[in-house]
């Protein structure tokens, strides 16, 4: 392998609340415990958006998604990584901290324990989609009660109501939530729209229901016999709240959504614990993207995300786990900017833009 570069392109983002296209950036520098990935294909998540509306650093390279190979090695890496593994990683855009590094680039440094190996059946394209979801997956499920502190994969200790509500099960997250659960032994039911009713049944739903009907809250009490329990509202709107929340059945519930939680939550039904959680907490400092996106950091999402993703590669090697579908979008990086619009609009229902760098 020849020399890396000291610069490149990247996306960042603006005081305007808008991205940029950018020539010669510097590199990130590696840390201890860094990998430095050359990127490959890269995905346009709901929380890019969100960061642009509060980034505390004009000019940060944005993006948190990625796909590519390893190209350098640090030492001290909780993970055993080398140069040329393929891999799919997380990494925090806009940060103050590190403005230099984030996923809409050429090249970004990211901690070992953050990256996934991806098995050779797996494309960079579909790879891109996974990391981000999969540790909000992890961050759920734990939320809800599912899995343990330890990551560990169980089997439900219950297995009379198994039952997990997911809405927005044609989200990238919601599907991988959904491929999870039924690994897991539970059985998932999937709130989304008639035209995503295909996807969601293809990764593992045990029922489907039309977000827009009525009486969809009493098909899941009926089917449920008054027993649902656990509910990952993954669109997290007053809409879906209402709908999951009428869903629930006569027993005690956990409520966990990826947006934040209103007050009045914890005074419709006092036998339902509301949560909410933020992906961005495992990178060990405070969140604070749009209004009401705030988060403390969380050490323990930290140690917990690492061992969760140390599962889900395992699961993605068996191919317990598919990648979400992708709409390919044109001119890489560049088309980026362009597609800003498309995702404040929420215009992606049951596929993720993803983006070549070769095509920039």
């Amino acid at each position: 392998m020849g020399a890396l570069p000291n610069t490149q392109h990247a996306v960042v983002a603006c005081t305007n609340r808008a991205w940029a296209f950018r020539k010669e950036l510097p590199v990130p520098r590696l840390e201890d415990g860094e990998v430095l990935i050359k990127i490959e294909a890269v995905a346009l998540n709901p929380s890019d958006a969100k960061q642009l509306e509060n980034c505390p650093v004009d000019g940060a390279i944005s993006g948190s998604d990625l796909a590519g190979t390893v190209v350098k090695v640090s030492k001290s890496m909780e993970k055993d990584l080398h140069i040329g593994d393929r891999v799919t990683a997380m990494v925090l855009g806009c940060n103050p901290r590190q403005p230099d590094n984030g996923a809409f680039a050429q090249y970004a440094a990211v901690r070992a324990g953050f990256c996934v190996k991806l098995p050779e059946t797996i494309s960079f394209e579909a790879g891109t989609t996974l990391t981000v979801g999969l540790v909000t997956c992890g961050l759920a499920l734990r939320s809800l009660g599912l899995v343990d502190a330890t990551a560990r994969l169980a089997s439900p200790k219950n297995q009379d109501s198994n039952y997990v509500l997911v809405y927005g099960g044609s989200t990238a997250t919601g599907a991988l939530a959904i491929q999870i659960l039924r690994f897991l032994g539970y059985a998932p039911m999937a709130v989304c729209s008639p035209s995503s009713f295909p996807l969601v049944r293809e990764v593992g739903a045990h029922l489907c229901v039309d977000y827009r009907n009525s009486g969809g809250s009493d098909e899941i009490r009926n089917t449920t016999n008054g027993q649902l329990r656990w509910v990952l509202d993954c669109i997290g709107s007053p809409g879906s709240t209402t709908f999951c929340y009428t869903a629930f059945g006569n027993l005690d519930g956990r409520y966990t959504a990826l947006n934040p939680v209103p007050d009045r939550l914890r005074l419709r039904k006092r036998r339902v614990v509301p949560d909410w959680i933020l992906g961005y907490t495992v990178f060990g400092s405070d969140v604070n993207l749009s209004e009401g996106f705030v988060k403390k950091a969380a050490s323990i999402d930290t140690a917990f995300t690492i061992a969760w993703l140390m599962n889900m590669e395992s699961l993605l090697s068996r191919g317990e786990l598919q990648p979400h579908p992708t709409s390919l979008q044109p001119d890489g990086l560049r088309g980026i900017e362009r597609d800003l619009l498309l995702l404040r609009q929420g215009s992606t229902s049951g596929k993720k833009l993803v983006y070549m760098l070769h095509d920039t």
